[in-house]
């Protein structure tokens, strides 16, 4: 597993971290960890240096400080560019002769880039774009005008997307609340999306789809919501304590969530459940399995009780 960290990039092989530095990479910290086709893992920092390790070293591919300004953005590798997102513009860099070249002639109101299965998805002015992995648009879905989320809805931040099979939708901070629309259903208006109270005062840092279910990645734990009826549903919530940053799984089915401040969780199983008991029935020292849905426990005050792990 790759992590991008406040002193640098690692790799950890299950049993050691292998730490790569680029003699000219300007600070410390890099952001962005991403794969390209050709098991390049590719990173940035806030000075706008893009790197990528290749046979075990780190190569320095560009430096976008002028371009960039100081803005740490996200980007993402095609087989043939490096494409950039800036809050108002598109930077696409070709990987061969490393040209540089804006998208727009004016800004456009630019949202966060989200991955799926079959390419990426992400707002660009008054549409959603749907494009395929060579970045080329695969649907484009009219949204109406962009300054509506500045005006309207008090954007702060980015505009995401998500999407499975059952539904896509859009998401933003406005007005100190989240907001989530769904788009691309009932001739490409928006409809906003019902969602779960404890939900609507958090930050949104990542979502990620899993088994037709959002995990929702916030400032204060992990939402996992399953779309019915026009609402997003809360099914379990991990995490609480945590601001969670992002979260991927290995070829083992092992997920690795990073969080900010509190280092990386694994979860060798996303069916463990974590269960509040009395403080009185702590220490516990024996436990037996009753049925699927019952267990007895016992601590070392002699203090005996069923839980119903199911209700």
């Amino acid at each position: 597993i790759w992590l991008a960290a406040d002193n640098g990039l690692y790799r950890y092989n299950g049993k050691a971290y292998e730490h790569f530095k680029h003699p000219l990479e300007k600070g410390n910290a890099v952001f962005g960890v991403f794969e390209d086709d050709k098991a390049r893992v590719w990173c940035n920092n806030i000075s706008g240096q893009f790197f990528y390790v290749e046979n075990g070293k780190m190569e320095l591919f560009i430096d976008l400080f002028e371009q960039l300004k100081g803005q740490l953005r996200e980007f993402i590798v095609t087989p043939n560019e490096l494409v950039v997102f800036t809050s108002d513009n598109i930077i696409r860099v070709d990987l061969e002769t490393k040209s540089i070249s804006e998208q727009f002639d004016q800004p456009k109101l630019v949202g966060n880039i989200q991955r799926h299965e079959n390419g990426y998805a992400h707002l660009v002015g008054d549409f959603i774009k749907h494009r395929d992995r060579n970045f080329k648009t695969i649907d484009s879905f009219y949204i109406g005008s962009s300054s509506k989320f500045t005006k309207q809805f008090g954007l702060t931040g980015t505009v995401g997307v998500a999407l499975n099979e059952k539904i896509k939708f859009l998401y933003f901070n406005g007005k100190g609340v989240i907001n989530i629309y769904t788009y691309g259903i009932k001739g490409h208006k928006l409809s906003r999306l019902k969602i779960p109270k404890p939900l609507k005062s958090r930050k949104i840092n990542y979502i990620f789809n899993q088994n037709s279910k959002f995990w929702i990645l916030t400032d204060l734990g992990i939402f996992i919501c399953n779309y019915h009826n026009g609402a997003l549903k809360l099914e379990q919530r991990l995490f609480k304590k945590d601001y969670t940053t992002k979260i991927i799984v290995d070829h083992e089915e092992n997920f690795w969530l990073a969080t900010k401040g509190n280092g990386i969780k694994i979860m060798p199983n996303i069916h463990v459940s974590q269960f509040n008991i009395p403080s009185s029935q702590l220490n516990i020292s024996a436990i037996e399995k009753v049925d699927d849905s019952t267990v007895i426990t016992g601590t070392k005050q002699g203090v005996g009780s069923i839980l119903h792990v199911r209700k």
